[in-house]
């Protein structure tokens, strides 16, 4: 399981960058990199493409949850290794490392307070989600913010609102960690509006899914059925 999250990291990369981002991970005998083992697991993620990433790690999670805090807090420092070794992050990659640290960081598994009971308190934040999920369902600009309006209408102001230009992963983690504290009773209605984006042309894209699973994940709500 551990070297599965490695592997997700860096099964894109070519050989020598693979070895090159391995020989940044500290030898353990339980949390170092086994060369030999992911020599035979690559080639299997690469086969199995970026459909099956997602699937693979739930799958890895009850052997994961076995680390104890020590090693939990190895394992996610050898992944944000491995992840800002070239200085940007994929969505896969704050999924993934949002994803893990939700479920194995310190405090996992703890009920977040509630602080937010409006829609009011945490426009700004639904706007740059929604502003993201639009611009994946369609690549036409027009269409995006057409998607975007009809998504949006339902948290107040009308359709006469305007999406953001550019939402970064940076963006992204600030405002699902303002919508994690939401009222549970209002979250829903935010994966509504996420999962309208998604299912207007009636296919779901790789990026979408990983997308809905990650807000799905971040706010505690089920993941829809898309």
């Amino acid at each position: 399981a551990v070297q599965l999250c490695y592997g997700l990291v860096i099964y894109e990369l070519t050989d020598p960058e693979q070895t090159e981002r391995l020989a940044l991970i500290p030898e353990h005998s339980v949390l170092g990199a086994q060369p030999e083992l992911l020599g035979k697991l690559l080639p299997s993620l690469k086969e199995l493409g970026e459909r099956a990433r997602f699937p693979m790690l739930e799958l890895a999670m009850p052997a994961l949850r076995k680390l104890d805090p020590e090693e939990r807090d190895t394992l996610l420092a050898n992944i944000q290794t491995l992840v800002q070794a070239d200085n940007r992050v994929t969505l896969f990659e704050l999924a993934l490392t949002t994803f893990l640290w939700r479920h194995l960081g310190r405090g996992s598994g703890q009920v977040v307070p509630v602080k937010y009971r409006s829609f009011r308190q945490v426009k700004p934040a639904i706007e740059q989600v929604l502003s993201l999920f639009a611009r994946a369902g369609t690549e036409a600009p027009e269409k995006a913010q057409a998607l975007y309006q009809e998504a949006i209408s339902g948290f107040g102001n009308g359709n006469d609102e305007t999406m953001h230009s550019k939402i970064t992963m940076q963006n992204l983690r600030a405002a699902l960690n303002v919508l994690s504290k939401l009222s549970p009773l209002l979250k829903p209605a935010i994966i509504d509006a996420c999962g309208h984006c998604i299912s207007h042309d009636g296919k779901v894209e790789v990026k979408e899914y990983e997308l809905m699973r990650l807000v799905a994940d971040q706010l505690d709500c089920p993941m829809p059925p898309l």
